[in-house]
């Protein structure tokens, strides 16, 4: 018996590394406005729940470059997370201008990707 308690401990350490199963990254995204041939004066960012408002005064368009950074999150790693991002103006949501979004995963450039400013949803796989 005292045999087969001690082969029960052995295995137990097997495959032990130190690492969590599925450890949780902290992560968040910058929204860069790279063209806005629309003159759009509103840019909405989301991050899986979070939401980010910018608005020009007086209805002047945002410039190019502008950018926006969310908060950050707690994701766990393989966690599917969506970001978004809508800009519009006076003729409505401008569907020509791109928007370019980093993904930083602990504080590290993940990955890049450019969407339009009318339907500018992507989902990252975080790594």
């Amino acid at each position: 018996m005292k045999y087969l308690f001690i082969i029960l401990i052995a295995f137990s350490f097997i495959g032990c590394d130190g690492e969590e199963p599925n450890p949780t990254r902290t992560v968040y995204a910058t929204f860069t406005l790279i063209s806005n041939p629309e003159n759009a004066s509103y840019l909405q960012v989301w991050l899986h729940n979070g939401t980010i408002l910018h608005q020009e005064p007086n209805g002047s368009p945002v410039p190019v470059g502008f950018s926006l950074t969310t908060a950050e999150y707690s994701f766990l790693k393989d966690f599917n997370c969506t970001a978004m991002a809508l800009s519009t103006g006076a003729s409505g949501l401008s569907s020509n201008n791109e928007i370019e979004i980093k993904l930083y995963v602990d504080g590290d450039l993940a990955e890049t990707r450019v969407v339009n400013g009318a339907s500018g949803q992507t989902n990252f796989i975080i790594p």
